[in-house]
């Protein structure tokens, strides 16, 4: 007898995932993703005046520019500047500032200032340039053939010729730095403290110099001008690999080491940043280290560059930056009152903490988007930067000038002139 033979069984067929199950799983995941987003906005960490190690014999060159700015002189600067050089140490503090071409009354704002530092017995150096109309004057005399430095060929106006905008700003800063070299040997400086004409209060201050428990080359606030959710100075920003920030709002950064950061409310790694105020390793300058715009022949090119991100990537160049460029994001400066009191408003007991829990959901999944989807556009923009400075390079081997430039990641594909009250794209 031979044995029966049975067929096999037929195997049941795969089930896929159905999709109501796929709904349900990206439900779950966006739904853990947003409570994990939303409740993890980091608590801001302020150093009080209370909390702030004394500076003892340390010395901080207060440096700044101003031009047409007597409104916020006037209202939020100079009060908190006398509060500020008092609550420090008014021996502690030297201020040093360049005024030029202003329309407004912010010479006279300054003569006032001047004289309430002289009374607290604040060391000083209020330096007041030209008035407007000498400075239009002296923007439409263009110098002789082979004077021309800081000056560039736009085919503009009677001659073509204008003056750039970021060496006349660089030579401002300089002249702003002079009481570091002029007061030597008596006085030597540890810190350099630059603030723009921005609100910012002695908190703001000693947080800054608080960053990473002291230890930086440079560190920086957080800007903030109309908006309250978009940082302002994207001209010198930029992350830890040099890259511009992948948005404006936070947290703003492309590279994941800046943007990790940034998101646990910790000090940003950065390759350079100023954000309306920075402190700075006053060593280097003592060294030669000085602002300075890209080379008038690279800017022929339609190639520009902030000297505020330029002196970092010079300081590091020089070995002076082992202690690294750091944003605090706990420090927020602002150009207006307004706008100061919203991203502030966490700080100090108020209710509504920044970002809120609503801008930092669409602030994340933004800067999700925008590093998933903009990786090209940002090559693009990087590599038509490279190729002009190639070109450049080259032009300079053809008449044996060798040329570098060591600022790469501060290059952007822009020209600016100074004109008339202000200065131009050109």
């Amino acid at each position: 007898m031979y044995a029966r033979r049975t067929r096999p069984r037929p195997r049941a067929p795969r089930r896929l995932l159905q999709p109501r199950t796929v709904l349900l799983f990206l439900a779950a995941f966006l739904l853990l993703d947003s409570f994990l987003i939303i409740n993890s906005v980091p608590t801001p960490h302020r150093v009080s005046l209370s909390d702030f190690a004394p500076l003892g014999d340390e010395k901080i060159l207060l440096a700044a520019i101003f031009r047409n700015s007597e409104y916020m002189l006037r209202l939020y600067w100079m009060p908190a500047l006398l509060v500020l050089v008092q609550d420090l140490g008014v021996h502690n503090i030297f201020v040093s500032i360049i005024e030029s071409g202003s329309q407004d009354g912010t010479k006279d704002a300054l003569n006032e200032l001047k004289f309430e530092l002289e009374k607290l017995g604040v060391g000083n150096r209020i330096v007041l340039g030209q008035d407007a109309s000498a400075q239009v004057e002296e923007l439409e005399s263009i110098p002789a053939e082979g004077r021309r430095q800081g000056w560039i060929f736009t085919g503009r106006g009677p001659e073509g010729w204008e003056k750039r905008r970021i060496p006349f700003l660089s030579e401002q800063r300089n002249r702003a730095m002079e009481p570091l070299m002029e007061l030597q040997p008596n006085i030597r400086f540890e810190k350099v403290l630059w603030i723009n004409d921005v609100v910012f209060t002695t908190e703001d201050v000693t947080t800054l110099l608080s960053t990473n428990n002291g230890h930086y080359a440079a560190a920086c606030a957080l800007d903030f001008s109309k908006s309250p959710n978009t940082y302002y100075d994207t001209f010198a920003l930029r992350d830890s690999l040099g890259h511009k920030t992948a948005t404006d709002s936070w947290p703003y950064f492309f590279t994941s080491d800046s943007l990790s950061a940034i998101r646990a409310g910790s000090a940003v790694p950065v390759r350079s940043c100023w954000n309306g105020m920075v402190v700075l390793d006053a060593a280097p300058f003592y060294e030669g280290l000085r602002f300075r715009g890209v080379d008038d022949a690279l800017a022929r090119h339609h190639v520009e560059a902030s000297e505020c991100c330029l002196i970092h990537a010079d300081a590091r160049r020089r070995g002076a930056a082992e202690a690294g460029v750091w944003l605090n994001p706990d420090v927020r400066v602002a150009y207006n009152k307004t706008t100061y009191d919203v991203v502030n408003a966490g700080t100090e007991g108020g209710r509504t903490p920044w970002p809120t829990k609503m801008q930092a959901w669409v602030g994340v999944w933004a800067n999700r988007r925008a590093r998933w989807a903009g990786w090209a556009r940002r090559w693009s923009e990087e590599r038509v930067v490279k190729r002009r400075v190639e070109r450049w390079v080259r032009e300079g081997r053809e008449v044996r000038h060798g040329r570098q430039e060591g600022g790469v990641e501060c290059l952007v594909n822009e020209m600016q002139v100074l004109f008339q009250n202000g200065w131009q794209h050109v």
